[in-house]
């Protein structure tokens, strides 16, 4: 189990890390990778008393929340994107 924690830890925070340095349209998705490698290290950590790398995947998965909640509730618009109508919020 151990092991499987890891090597889940290790594989998904390549893909996030990768998916948000790619800076394309898909690069949101990099923060639920992260959120799934904060998991597994948390999980790891624990089952092996490893405390500092715990202390630093719990402040990692607010980060990574904030990441998601930054991109899919709250996306900021981007140049290129439409000005909203004025009729859109009545």
């Amino acid at each position: 189990m151990l092991l499987l924690l890891e090597w889940l830890g290790c594989i998904t925070g390549i893909v996030g890390s990768t998916m948000l340095a790619a800076n394309t349209a898909a690069s949101r998705w990099g923060f639920a990778w992260y959120l799934a490698s904060n998991v597994s290290w948390i999980g790891f950590g624990v089952a092996t008393q490893a405390w500092g790398l715990v202390t630093m995947q719990l402040a990692f998965t607010g980060v990574s929340v904030f990441g998601l909640v930054r991109w899919f509730a709250h996306r900021p618009r981007r140049p290129h994107d439409p000005a909203p109508s004025p009729h859109a919020y009545r």
